[in-house]
C-alpha cells in the first residue's frame, strides 16, 4: 500500500497545481474584462469628447450641416413619478 499513498499524493499535488492555474487564469480574465468594459463604456467616450470640445472624428467628416441634438435627458412626459400598483395574492 505505500505505493498507493504516493500515487494519491502525486494526484493531490497535480490537482492543487491545476486549481492554482485555474484561479490565476480566472483572476486575470476578470481584470481584463474590467479594463475592456471601462474602455468601451459609452459614458466614458462621451465624457472625453465633451471635455475636449468636439472630437476630431466629428469635425473631419461632418455632413450634417452643423446640426446637433445637444445634451439631452430622459424624463417622464408629465415630469412626475408615475403611480404603480402591485397586487400580491
Amino acid at each position: 500500500m505505500p505505493n498507493d499513498r504516493s500515487r494519491l499524493d502525486r494526484a493531490r499535488l497535480r490537482a492543487t497545481g491545476a486549481k492554482r492555474v485555474l484561479a490565476t487564469a480566472a483572476a486575470a480574465s476578470f481584470v481584463v474584462a474590467l479594463f475592456v468594459a471601462r474602455a468601451s463604456h459609452p459614458a466614458q467616450a462621451a465624457t472625453r469628447s465633451h471635455a475636449s470640445g468636439r472630437s476630431s472624428a466629428s469635425q473631419a467628416g461632418r455632413t450634417d450641416g452643423g446640426f446637433n441634438f445637444g445634451i439631452g435627458s430622459v424624463t417622464s412626459s408629465g415630469g412626475s413619478t408615475p403611480q404603480v400598483q402591485t397586487n400580491v395574492s
